[in-house]
């Protein structure tokens, strides 16, 4: 589904030249009415993080956030992080919550949200359709069977963009080398040797990136243990 939510606070990225969204963890909490976001964005301009703190918090987003918790930029790279707390009442997590349909992914382009979900019956499609075209423009909206093979896909693309988010080039090229001459295969088929030639780099940089990636990886795994 692609929709254009008006007032959310994903809509200042697209005013700031090159800045995107590259991941967003969100829960709902209904008891307290309120909704928790942690936002990794990519934000070349440095100097622009002052404005994005600024238009999240008064511009026309402020209807869907409450009160930024953190904002900061890893340190030599162009990632920011942004976690705030956000209102429950007239969000889309909010309606697919209430509807009893769990969302799989989300991602934001050109101010425009796209949320994959699922849901058990053309009914209940209908209901929550029927809500978001009250509060939101709806660009598109298709529904196709779920099988084992999509579930995995959406998986993937999730968690693919998510650990290049937190690589440099190289880092990933590392991965990939790594990958596709053998060293995760039993038994290896190559070493850190073997990559470091192919990559021009030092044996200790190349176990050393393969470390660091290997660490991130587990830390998405058991991120929520």
């Amino acid at each position: 589904m692609m929709i254009k939510h008006d007032g959310c606070w994903s809509e200042v990225t697209n005013s700031l030249e090159g800045t995107t969204i590259v991941d967003l963890n969100l829960s709902v909490n209904p008891a307290q009415k309120i909704t928790n976001a942690s936002v990794m964005l990519n934000v070349p301009k440095h100097a622009d993080l002052p404005t994005l703190k600024h238009f999240i918090t008064y511009g026309k987003s402020e209807r869907s956030v409450k009160k930024i918790v953190d904002l900061s930029n890893a340190r030599n790279h162009s990632l920011s992080f942004v976690n705030f707390v956000g209102v429950y009442e007239g969000t889309i997590a909010a309606v697919l919550y209430e509807e009893g349909s769990p969302f799989f992914r989300y991602f934001f382009e050109n101010g425009k949200e796209n949320w994959t979900f699922t849901v058990y019956s053309n009914r209940q499609l209908d209901a929550i359709k029927e809500r978001l075209a009250g509060m939101a423009t709806i660009y598109t909206l298709y529904a196709e069977k779920v099988s084992d093979t999509s579930v995995a896909k959406i998986a993937g693309w999730e968690s693919e963009h998510l650990l290049k988010a937190y690589m440099t080039g190289i880092q990933w090229r590392t991965l990939l080398s790594a990958y596709n001459n053998g060293y995760y295969e039993t038994p290896r088929k190559t070493t850190t040797s073997g990559i470091s030639e192919i990559l021009h780099l030092s044996p200790s940089t190349v176990n050393s990136y393969l470390r660091h990636i290997e660490k991130k990886i587990m830390e998405m795994i058991l991120r929520n243990h």
